[in-house]
């Protein structure tokens, strides 16, 4: 029996295309997707920029966010009303749903935002990602500038990360932000790199004692290996190191 909540065609045929895509039928996936997110499904338009941005389709990813922006607003409100004829489906589930496909849109908002800042509109991305951060508290809207306006200030970016993120929430960040870098091409290859070797610089005036010298260290060995072997074992070795070091940073 279908799902009367979710029997709606973008969203069936978005899960559909984003299946494909995690399967590796990228060629077969990606048109169901953008034909959703061309109909404002917000899952299918930050799927969309996403992939635009990792795959260097940097004029793609602004265009797509120009061209799908309105109709989210428009498919969500249409959603809302069909949501709420859904006898069986109480208020609360019906916001909770609305409320994700809300933060959605700071969701691709923020992959946007990363497409505007290579194509050199610096202002246009710090203010996409501080909306987005506002709107919802979206994590990577508040993760991602830190590399681009303290690129050149190691310590710094370690005191921002170590007061305004949890433990827990890096790891995610940065397991994620590795991901991409194995993932990626052009740019945001370029990007992502650049902010895991700055993760590696800090220097030590930034830290205190020998244990946070040495675990530094061999974090920063570890992302080296990650970085040369692309693989998914160093992967893990790289993020578990650091933030083996990190956790004694924080304190």
């Amino acid at each position: 029996m279908i799902d009367p909540v979710l029997d709606q065609p973008d969203i069936t045929r978005y899960d559909r295309g984003y299946t494909m895509l995690l399967n590796g039928s990228k060629a077969k996936g990606m048109p169901l997707i953008s034909e959703s997110a061309f109909a404002g499904q917000p899952h299918a338009i930050s799927t969309l920029i996403w992939v635009n941005v990792v795959d260097g389709q940097i004029h793609e990813a602004i265009e797509n966010y120009n061209k799908c922006s309105a109709p989210a607003i428009k498919w969500i409100d249409a959603e809302s009303r069909r949501l709420a004829s859904i006898r069986q489906l109480p208020a609360e589930g019906r916001n909770q749903m609305i409320d994700a496909y809300k933060y959605q849109i700071s969701n691709f908002k923020s992959n946007a935002a990363l497409a505007y800042l290579a194509d050199h509109q610096e202002a246009t991305a710090l203010k996409m990602w501080a909306e987005a951060a506002k709107d919802h508290g979206h994590i990577e809207s508040r993760f991602y500038p830190i590399f681009h306006q303290k690129k050149n200030d190691p310590a710094a970016v370690m005191k921002h990360l170590s007061e305004n993120f949890h433990p827990e929430e890096l790891k995610a960040l940065i397991t994620d932000l590795a991901e991409a870098s194995k993932e990626s091409t052009g740019w945001f290859k370029g990007w992502t790199v650049e902010s895991l070797d700055l993760l590696r610089k800090v220097n030590q005036q930034a830290m205190t004692g020998t244990l946070a010298i040495t675990g530094a260290w061999l974090a920063s060995r570890a992302m080296r290996n990650y970085m040369e072997d692309q693989n998914e074992e160093a992967m893990d070795q790289a993020v578990d190191s650091f933030f083996s070091w990190m956790g004694d940073f924080f304190g």
